[in-house]
């Protein structure tokens, strides 16, 4: 991995571990290798990250080795890697139809008899479905995640949502094995929310647009003709 810079957060010994909202916790992580990974968690997946929530004020690690294993164990329970908080802030912007530009939530369980559960749904801070768009919305009764004691009810919770449960974490191609393939999968992303909001190279984004009105057949693998 590059080595950290003048400039990375590592760097700096007041960058944030936490941000406390309501319900949930917003986590970030600051790997070696750049950008930050964020994610947003309840009290039992705060837990296993070994997050206390009495602790009001949390610093990232000035380890980097620290901090990456960090980082990973975050994209493992369904962060996201951004190459920049600015980036990440930025969006969702209303004005984009974004589609499979921009990356659903992940919601994760790992059952005491092992495996992984995984539940996609809808991203929540974006409004603007688009033809095809397979990511569900969250379903009713969706606070119950927050009242999860332990991880073994946050699984039953996921398991009533409809989850997908894969026998093992390498089965689940959704979450990384690596903090290089969570970088990649976030590198991903940046590139195809590049395209849509190049304004001087307008052509992506029309044709983008001309699959999803001009038919939901054709918007449902729009993503795929133009990457």
């Amino acid at each position: 991995m590059a080595a950290s810079t003048s400039t990375h957060p590592l760097n700096s010994s007041t960058a944030p571990r936490v941000e406390y909202n309501y319900c949930r916790c917003k986590v970030f992580s600051y790997p070696s290798i750049g950008g930050i990974a964020i994610g947003y968690f309840t009290s039992i997946e705060l837990w296993l990250l070994g997050i206390s929530p009495a602790a009001q004020v949390l610093y990232a690690s000035q380890d980097s080795a620290e901090e990456d294993t960090f980082a990973l164990r975050m994209l493992q329970h369904g962060a996201r890697w951004w190459p920049s908080h600015d980036l990440r802030a930025s969006h969702p912007d209303s004005q984009y139809p974004y589609g499979r530009h921009y990356p659903p939530d992940l919601h994760v369980g790992y059952p005491s008899t092992g495996g992984v559960l995984l539940l996609k749904t809808f991203p929540e801070d974006y409004a603007h479905r688009t033809p095809g768009e397979n990511s569900p919305e969250k379903p009713a009764g969706w606070a119950r995640l927050s009242l999860c004691h332990t991880m073994d009810q946050r699984c039953d919770v996921l398991r009533s949502f409809g989850a997908v449960k894969y026998e093992s974490l390498e089965e689940c191609c959704e979450l990384p094995k690596s903090l290089e393939e969570g970088v990649a999968e976030g590198r991903r992303y940046e590139e195809l929310l590049s395209k849509m909001e190049d304004h001087a190279n307008m052509s992506y984004f029309s044709q983008w647009l001309s699959g999803l009105w001009g038919g939901c057949d054709r918007g449902t693998v729009g993503i795929q003709e133009f990457e």
